[in-house]
Protein backbone atom coordinates (compact mmCIF):
# COMPACT_ATOMS: atom_id res chain seq x y z
CA UNK A 1 0.00 0.00 0.00
CA UNK A 2 1.25 3.57 -0.95
CA UNK A 3 2.20 5.67 2.22
CA UNK A 4 3.41 2.25 4.10
CA UNK A 5 7.02 3.11 4.54
CA UNK A 6 5.70 6.84 6.02
CA UNK A 7 5.94 6.11 10.09
CA UNK A 8 4.45 9.36 10.57
CA UNK A 9 1.12 9.27 7.94
CA UNK A 10 -1.87 7.75 8.19
CA UNK A 11 -3.66 7.03 5.09
CA UNK A 12 -7.34 7.18 5.86
CA UNK A 13 -9.18 6.41 2.47
CA UNK A 14 -8.69 5.66 -0.93
CA UNK A 15 -11.00 5.93 -3.51
CA UNK A 16 -10.80 3.80 -6.65
CA UNK A 17 -12.50 5.43 -9.62
CA UNK A 18 -12.99 4.19 -13.25
CA UNK A 19 -10.02 7.36 -14.43
CA UNK A 20 -8.42 7.81 -10.98
CA UNK A 21 -6.83 7.10 -7.32
CA UNK A 22 -7.65 9.58 -4.70
CA UNK A 23 -5.45 9.43 -1.20
CA UNK A 24 -7.06 10.88 2.09
CA UNK A 25 -4.10 11.41 4.24
CA UNK A 26 -3.31 13.24 7.37
CA UNK A 27 0.01 13.16 10.04
CA UNK A 28 -0.14 10.23 13.21
CA UNK A 29 1.59 13.34 15.50
CA UNK A 30 -0.84 15.48 18.14
CA UNK A 31 1.76 17.88 18.41
CA UNK A 32 3.51 20.58 17.00
CA UNK A 33 6.54 22.83 17.36
CA UNK A 34 6.35 27.00 17.46
CA UNK A 35 9.09 27.91 14.97
CA UNK A 36 8.94 30.83 16.74
CA UNK A 37 9.76 29.97 20.26
CA UNK A 38 9.70 25.92 20.23
CA UNK A 39 6.75 26.07 22.57
CA UNK A 40 5.17 22.48 22.38
CA UNK A 41 1.33 22.95 21.63
CA UNK A 42 -1.69 20.42 21.47
CA UNK A 43 -4.28 22.99 20.46
CA UNK A 44 -5.99 22.70 17.21
CA UNK A 45 -7.31 25.71 16.03
CA UNK A 46 -8.89 24.87 12.68
CA UNK A 47 -8.05 21.90 10.13
CA UNK A 48 -8.57 21.99 6.55
CA UNK A 49 -7.50 19.80 3.18
CA UNK A 50 -5.23 20.44 0.40
CA UNK A 51 -5.08 18.65 -2.67
CA UNK A 52 -2.53 17.99 -5.21
CA UNK A 53 -2.17 15.59 -8.21
CA UNK A 54 -0.06 13.20 -8.66
CA UNK A 55 2.18 11.29 -11.34
CA UNK A 56 0.01 8.34 -12.60
CA UNK A 57 -0.42 4.84 -11.11
CA UNK A 58 -1.32 1.91 -13.35
CA UNK A 59 -2.51 4.59 -15.95
CA UNK A 60 -4.69 6.40 -13.82
CA UNK A 61 -4.76 10.01 -12.28
CA UNK A 62 -3.81 9.98 -8.91
CA UNK A 63 -4.32 12.54 -6.18
CA UNK A 64 -3.33 13.22 -3.01
CA UNK A 65 -5.36 14.83 -0.19
CA UNK A 66 -3.92 16.07 2.83
CA UNK A 67 -5.35 16.67 5.87
CA UNK A 68 -3.90 19.85 7.37
CA UNK A 69 -4.05 21.07 11.14
CA UNK A 70 -2.93 24.29 12.37
CA UNK A 71 -2.08 24.73 16.16
CA UNK A 72 -2.25 27.59 18.88
CA UNK A 73 0.93 28.36 20.56
CA UNK A 74 0.41 28.46 24.12
CA UNK A 75 3.13 30.53 24.45
CA UNK A 76 1.59 34.43 25.14
CA UNK A 77 4.73 36.18 24.39
CA UNK A 78 5.24 34.40 21.19
CA UNK A 79 4.54 36.70 17.98
CA UNK A 80 3.48 33.55 16.45
CA UNK A 81 -0.04 33.06 17.21
CA UNK A 82 -0.84 29.86 15.21
CA UNK A 83 0.73 27.33 14.07
CA UNK A 84 0.38 25.11 10.79
CA UNK A 85 1.30 21.39 11.37
CA UNK A 86 1.00 18.64 8.11
CA UNK A 87 3.10 16.16 6.81
CA UNK A 88 6.07 18.42 6.62
CA UNK A 89 6.76 17.93 9.93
Amino acid sequence: MPFSSFTNIECLRVIQEDQSYMYLVKSKHSSCICPSCHTLSHRIHSQYVRSLQDVPAYGKTTYIKIQTRKFFCDDCSCPQAILQKDLRG
